[in-house]
């Protein structure tokens, strides 16, 4: 081979210099070496990811094509070529190594006359020193000169067919009938059996294989084109469509978007090439940004680390609530809703422990769902279900619900350490999050799914299934399942099924969730809580004076307990409890909490007072406070007597430190006898005439004023 005479291009860049597909390349080589004058190769062992590679390099002005003019300066290697004139110091070859073509401005005519500049701006295209998106998207790393090969299983059955051929000498006349007979089974022409039929007898069974273009994934345009693309597409909002970036392009800069190819045709850069430049882009782990607008930075700014770990089941539960992704229908009330979810998750076997479903998210339904976490399940379904215990640690967001008193006293009544995830870090909560992804999942399956957003929904569907449910309704005729929406009762049977027979069932790790539960809860976490007590730590408190008639005030209504047990509490204050999980009619319960040691003391249940004061119920009552009082004094009078000692009286303590007597005791006798005339007081002279006698009231009255002159 003779000296290079100019810097080396791989494969891929002479593709885009001569603006020539491979196949031409080749066969233009072949043609060189079939002369005597091969053009000049180096053959370079380069490393990328998956190992080494001969990749080989060639001189372009040996391939007997002439050189694009804008280009013969930089491969005559002037001085100017930034590119060296051997491959040994080449480690990623690319295009994007000549002078760039942007360098000279992109002008325009505006509608007023004026030449408008539209190159990229400096300070939105370059991020960092050297740094050029446009330049980015034309890299291509690592060896495509000589492309990839894929489905190995069509070369295989493309081989077995062309056997027959194989077989048969070559040029003979058995071999072109079988050619023949070939083509016409494959439908094609006995040219395309004869290209194959080369390539196996040349390169084997790789000549069968589909071969991948060596310049996939890359852009066959002009920097400068690309570039505006890129500026284009950064100039305007993210959420501009690439449909109206395209257009704007197409008026704005028509002669870079047209472009040149061989034949003297021209083509025009489409808006699914636009497409594909903004699609590339957001790969790319700088360009992203480029498209992110506040929320999506200040998403990438956060930092966070660690995980929520543990070590046996019951160690640690999480709490959450989400949306469900289907609409059900209350037949009593007939408000057809998306229900909201409630679940308890044991974090290291995955199971449920507790669920519960409601209209809307409420303080009462996170205690349901933990109640049934701490409790062992009853109905016929329980050998089915025998999950329930007391975790160490509960592990929540800080939502008002969860941080709440009357969550933390729960907590704090059961043992149970709290710990609330750091603000923004969900990714902690990461084992009811997967759970919830994967009911939404069963959600897909069933009647009434409206999805996560409008664009996973039927309108049209969901509008024929509530009219369907609300004649359904009215009539009390079933359409039968799948034609109406499922009734509350319905879809919670359905999940209930769903978490006994696969959700629990499922594998993780060699064993079904179930026996991960099983297998690590400790015994000293399994737990019998008494229902009882539970219902008195989950109640709902309320603390109210008791009112002199015997009465607390809840809701604008008073209530009392009956037997007037309440009157001996005048004045004291007491708890209301609501028993949120009851059945049937809501109960209320009143204690009195001893502050000093916090014991809570039942006494009784509540109910309505009477209201009107002349009623028998009243009557009733207030002669059963009065009993009640009576009794209660009754009890305060035994026990002042039992512990009443005359001897630790003060009085007659000082007495007995101090046995003189300096004052003789009277008795009540001699106290009368000898008790004095009590004086006349003095009236003065005013006084002593209105009391003196006077028979002549004209005499009198002259005496008066007299004495005042």
């Amino acid at each position: 081979m003779s000296k290079s005479r100019g810097a080396l291009l791989s494969m891929t860049e002479l593709m885009r210099l001569y603006d020539k597909s491979k196949p031409t390349i080749e066969r233009q080589l072949a043609k060189l070496r079939k002369t005597g004058t091969p053009a000049y190769t180096e053959k370079v062992s380069e490393r990328h990811s998956k190992g080494g590679v001969l990749v080989t390099y060639y001189d372009p002005t040996t391939l007997g094509w002439e050189v694009p003019s804008s280009c013969l300066h930089q491969i005559l290697g002037d001085g100017d070529s930034p590119l060296s004139p051997s491959p040994v110091s080449i480690t990623t070859s690319s295009l994007h190594q000549l002078p760039k073509l942007s360098a000279q401005t992109v002008e325009s005519v505006s509608s007023d006359g004026d030449v408008a500049d539209l190159s990229p701006s400096q300070n939105m295209m370059v991020t960092a020193p050297g740094f050029d998106p446009a330049a980015i998207l034309l890299t291509q790393h690592g060896d495509l000169s000589g492309g990839t090969y894929t489905d190995t299983g069509d070369a295989l059955e493309k081989h077995r067919e062309l056997l027959p051929v194989l077989q048969t000498p070559v040029g003979s006349a058995a071999r072109s009938q079988a050619i023949e007979q070939l083509a016409q089974q494959r439908g094609v022409s006995t040219r395309t059996i004869r290209r194959e039929v080369e390539k196996v007898e040349r390169r084997g069974l790789d000549g069968l294989k589909r071969h991948k273009r060596a310049d996939a994934g890359s852009f066959r345009l002009p920097l400068e084109t690309l570039q505006l693309v890129v500026s284009a597409l950064v100039s305007n909002p993210p959420t501009t469509s690439v449909a109206f970036i395209h257009r704007t392009l197409i008026r704005a800069v028509p002669d870079a978007m047209t472009l040149p190819r061989g034949n003297g045709r021209t083509i025009t850069v489409t808006a699914v090439t636009v497409g594909r430049v903004k699609r590339m882009m957001l790969d790319h782990p700088v360009m992203r940004l480029l498209f992110a607008n506040a929320d999506d930075r200040k998403e990438f700014l956060r930092s966070y680390t660690g995980q929520v770990v543990a070590l046996h089941a019951n160690e640690m539960w999480q709490l959450d609530m989400t949306r469900c992704d289907v609409e059900v229908v209350d037949p009593e009330t007939g408000r057809i809703y998306r229900p909201r979810v409630q679940a308890v998750i044991d974090v290291y076997s995955g199971c449920i422990m507790g669920i519960a479903f409601s209209e809307s998210e409420d303080q009462t339904q996170a205690d349901l769902a933990l109640m049934r976490a701490l409790m062992r399940k009853s109905g016929p379904l329980a050998d089915r279900y025998p999950l329930f215990g007391l975790p160490k640690r509960l592990y929540i967001d800080n939502g008002k619900t969860y941080s709440s008193e009357h969550f933390h006293r729960i907590a704090a009544g059961l043992g149970i350490e709290i710990i609330h995830s750091l603000p923004r870090v969900s990714h902690t909560r990461g084992a009811v999050e997967r759970f919830f992804g994967t009911l939404h999942g069963l959600e897909r399956a069933m009647v009434g799914y409206v999805g996560q957003n409008a664009v996973d929904r039927s309108s049209e569907e969901l509008k024929k299934l509530r009219v369907a449910t609300q004649r359904w309704l009215d009539t009390g005729v079933d359409p039968g399942p799948g034609k109406r929406h499922q009734t509350i009762h319905e879809y919670q049977n359905s999940v209930l099924a769903w978490l006994i027979v696969e959700y629990h069932q499922r594998l993780v790790d060699g064993k079904t969730r179930l026996e991960h539960f099983r297998e690590t809860a400790p015994e000293s976490s399994l737990l019998e809580l008494d229902a009882g007590e539970l219902l008195l730590l989950f109640a709902r408190r309320t603390k109210r004076v008791v009112r002199p008639d015997g009465t607390v005030s809840i809701g604008n209504v008073a209530w009392t307990i009956p037997g007037g047990k309440l009157a001996q509490y005048r004045g004291l204050p007491v708890l209301v409890l609501e028993d949120q999980f009851a059945l049937g009619d809501e109960r209320r319960g009143i204690v009195w909490q001893d502050e000093r040691t916090g014991r809570l003391e039942m006494l009784g249940t509540a109910v309505p007072a009477p209201t009107v004061a002349a009623s028998i119920a009243a009557g009733e009552e207030r002669r059963a406070q009065k009993a009640q009082k009576a009794a209660a004094l009754r009890s305060a009078d035994e026990l002042a007597r039992e512990y009443t000692n005359p001897a630790l009286m003060v009085t007659e303590q000082l007495r007995r430190e101090l046995p003189v007597q300096a004052v003789t005791p009277l008795q009540p006798a001699a106290r009368a006898q000898l008790n004095p005339e009590p004086p006349k007081p003095d009236l003065g002279d005013f006084g002593k005439a209105f009391l003196k006698p006077a028979d002549d009231l004209d005499a009198l009255l002259r005496q008066i004023k007299e004495e005042n002159e």
